[in-house]
């Protein structure tokens, strides 16, 4: 009887089987970069669209903010579907700043609810936002655009200063029909620290308390800066929590 033979793998096989497995792993870690990165950019473009089309906007249209124009100068150049509330003050506000049982929150309620469907009627932006006053529930890519880079939706307002900004923290999907609604604009984060700091890095300082990019937190129904030590920025050393991979962040981005 003939002793049977046992095989196995050469080490030279099993180097080359250890090198495949590394280099697999390694494109699935650099495509995961490049996605990332790709989506950055993305992020970046969008807002630099969204800033170009407020500056067309108001050149073409006397001066006027879109959702902050009023109806009669709206009419008068053709434009789609008023806000009987916009007092053109160059101001994105909610009606007095009163919060109503009919509405999840001032900051969401008139002029934020037509800023982008008056850009995108004008053919300024791409997409069509619809205006949904009365609704308990607010969506990203119905009322307000989809963030490239984030499950978030971003609207427009201006700030106490009366500067106009973006506030990346809107849920995909909010539903609120309480006054205070606090929540409604963003239970949690929407965006992990270190690509809230890759983003403030491609554009900004990359620090989250100065800037135009700067983290955000919500104060009395609205956006505001984010000033504490928290999970996703530690304003005591003006840095980004990047260690923390939960999506705590919400940033604040002014319109440039």
């Amino acid at each position: 009887m003939l002793p049977i033979k046992k095989t196995g793998f050469t080490l030279v096989e099993l180097s080359i089987v250890i090198v495949i497995i590394g280099l697999i792993a390694g494109g699935i870690l650099v495509g995961k970069d490049l996605i990332k990165a790709a989506e950055i950019r993305s992020q970046v473009t969008q807002f630099a669209e969204f800033d170009v089309a407020i500056k067309t906007f108001r050149l073409k249209y006397d001066n006027s903010l879109p959702g902050d124009i009023i109806d009669t100068t709206r009419t008068a150049y053709g434009i789609c579907c008023g806000n009987p509330l916009a007092n053109g003050n160059g101001i994105i506000e909610g009606y007095n700043g009163v919060s109503s049982n009919l509405y999840p929150t001032y900051t969401l309620y008139s002029e934020p609810i037509t800023f982008f469907q008056h850009l995108s009627l004008t053919g300024l932006i791409k997409g069509r936002y619809l205006t949904c006053f009365g609704c308990y529930s607010y969506e990203d890519g119905m009322q307000f655009p989809r963030a490239k880079m984030a499950n978030a939706g971003i609207f427009a307002y201006s700030k106490a200063d009366a500067r106009l900004a973006y506030f990346l923290g809107l849920n995909r999907s909010v539903t609120d029909n309480s006054t205070s609604a606090v929540s409604s604009l963003s239970t949690a984060g929407v965006i992990r620290p270190i690509d809230a700091y890759a983003l403030d890095t491609k554009t900004d300082d990359g620090m989250p308390t100065t800037g135009h990019i700067r983290s955000a937190t919500i104060t009395a129904n609205r956006p505001a800066y984010d000033t504490s030590n928290g999970s996703c920025s530690t304003a005591s050393t003006n840095s980004y929590n990047v260690q923390n991979t939960n999506t705590d962040c919400r940033l604040i981005v002014d319109v440039q």
